[in-house]
């Protein structure tokens, strides 16, 4: 069973070009081993039996790295290759239905879009949220409205589950979504198509983790909340909708 303990830092999203082009493999294994814990297969424009192929070789690799792999929707796709969990939407299958298909051993990660979904979540059998899109991106077809930092920040003030901040997140903004008091942060595009995928994976751990020292407890800098920012210990109150 894969633990929560400690923060993940980097949380890897399969990038489509990548995939199709026969890519992601190579690159996942350089990407495992320069430190990524948590990878996330999403293929849904795929042939299933092309997706059934890539995730046996991420089940592979992960295993070996010792990192968790996460098959994004599809509850039947992640039983069949073994892997550690499944990635919900809001528009999925129900993480109460998706608990007891895949048992108390496995991860479940559920999107959320506002304050709302948020506090729901915690009443619900998951493991860690992801919020956002924090901004604007271009992998999905319909995105929902960008967020902000602003969310980020309510999230981890409110949540008692992991947050992971997605949707967007570029080396040259990722400092205030750190700020806002990610933790965890997934990204797809600012890695699969950057001009050298395996050192822009680096560069983002090399800057979460050097973040996150200088903001240990105990450290002389520490990432204070936003004061423009409303916030609440209240995970119910001002919830949108």
């Amino acid at each position: 069973m894969v633990r929560l303990e400690s923060p993940w830092g980097l949380y890897l999203i399969s990038d489509q070009a990548m995939l199709r082009e026969g890519t992601f493999a190579p690159f996942l294994e350089r990407a495992l081993a320069s430190g990524v814990r948590i990878v996330q297969l999403r293929g849904k424009p795929l042939p299933e039996d092309v997706v059934m192929l890539i995730g046996r070789q991420m089940r592979r690799l992960t295993r070996a790295h010792g990192a968790a792999f996460i098959v994004n929707d599809r509850v039947d796709l992640a039983v069949r290759l073994g892997a550690d969990g499944v990635h919900l939407g809001q528009g999925d299958a129900s993480p109460e239905e998706v608990r007891s298909e895949l048992g108390p051993g496995r991860l479940i990660g559920l999107s959320t879009h506002n304050r709302r979904q948020i506090a729901a979540a915690q009443d619900r059998p998951v493991d860690y949220i992801g919020v956002g899109p924090v901004y604007s991106t271009s992998t999905k077809e319909n995105p929902d409205p960008e967020v902000g930092p602003a969310l980020i920040e309510w999230a981890s003030m409110n949540s008692a589950l992991p947050v992971v901040a997605i949707g967007g997140i570029t080396l040259d903004n990722l400092e205030p979504v750190l700020r806002a008091g990610a933790r965890n942060v997934a990204v797809v595009s600012a890695i699969g198509r950057s001009a050298d995928p395996s050192a822009t994976t680096r560069e983002f751990i090399r800057r979460i983790e050097a973040f996150q020292q200088r903001n240990a407890p105990g450290s002389r800098e520490t990432a204070a909340p936003n004061p423009a920012s409303p916030g609440s210990t209240d995970p119910v109150r001002e919830c949108p909708g």
